[in-house]
């Protein structure tokens, strides 16, 4: 799956709680950052977009050099990782998100559990391509895969688009109207009018 898709699913799934029981979503800045990072970090073992942190920075203000040497230092580790764990082998076990998520409830740490949380849910959705992870690694290694989508192909790309439609709908329809700031936020906007 491409890291936008990744994203979309880890930001779809906590969404759609809601229509199992409570939501159950990420409280804080912070954790929705862990959600969002945890679920592009397995692909640190293969080169992706994550590697290239000098593109995350802006461009206005960022010299070109920094960025340059930010994205050939993340390309140079992932590269490393990946001869060591290989692409979508060690570091695509769900154990290590697992493990991610039960030290952050240990130590109080809301972003580490949705880091975790996300980790798994890059799991989840590379296990929906045709190459599939090692669902049940460290144990047994074998690919599963639950369907034949392949990566960056069409089927993909419409399942991003849904993902990202659902995630937009839900946050323009349930939890943007309940929240407190964007009342706050459209009262004082509103208020400077009058």
């Amino acid at each position: 799956m491409q890291g936008k898709n990744h994203v979309a699913l880890a930001l779809a799934i906590p969404l759609a709680t809601a229509y199992i029981g409570p939501a159950i979503l990420p409280g804080t800045l912070p954790a929705w950052g862990g959600l969002i990072l945890g679920s592009l970090a397995p692909d640190i073992d293969g080169g992706g977009s994550i590697v290239y942190v000098g593109d995350l920075l802006p461009r206005k203000i960022t010299p070109n050099p920094i960025r340059a040497a930010l994205n050939g230092l993340g390309k140079t580790a992932s590269d490393i990782i990946r001869s060591i764990f290989g692409h979508r082998k060690a570091l695509h076990w769900p154990a290590w998100g697992l493990l991610l998520a039960s030290i952050g409830v240990a130590m109080n740490l809301d972003w580490l559990v949705w880091f975790g949380i996300g980790y798994m849910l890059h799991i989840l959705g590379d296990s929906l391509t045709k190459s599939g992870v090692p669902l049940l690694g460290p144990v047994i290694t074998t690919d599963i895969s639950f369907s034949p989508m392949v990566t960056g192909k069409f089927v993909e790309s419409m399942f991003g688009v849904l993902l990202w439609g659902f995630v937009a709908w839900r946050l323009a329809v349930s939890v943007l109207p309940g929240s407190a700031w964007l009342w706050q936020m459209l009262y004082k906007f509103g208020g400077s009018f009058l």
